[in-house]
């Protein structure tokens, strides 16, 4: 499995959301710590899709 992966299976829901929204999101899914950190850090404060997501976190790792 991969990363942006494993952290889909986190943030599934309603797009567009905010990197907050999708933060809140992850914790309320059961996301362990490190996926929440790296949702939290990612560059984009606006996702429109899940395949947003995606690229954002392709383009973190």
């Amino acid at each position: 499995m991969t990363a942006s992966t494993v952290v889909q299976k986190y943030l599934m829901g309603d797009y567009p959301a905010s990197r907050h929204e999708l933060v809140d999101r992850a914790r309320r899914q059961g996301a362990d710590q490190a996926i929440v950190s790296l949702v939290r850090n990612l560059q984009n404060e606006r996702f429109t899709s899940a395949a947003d997501v995606e690229r954002a976190l392709g383009e973190e790792h």
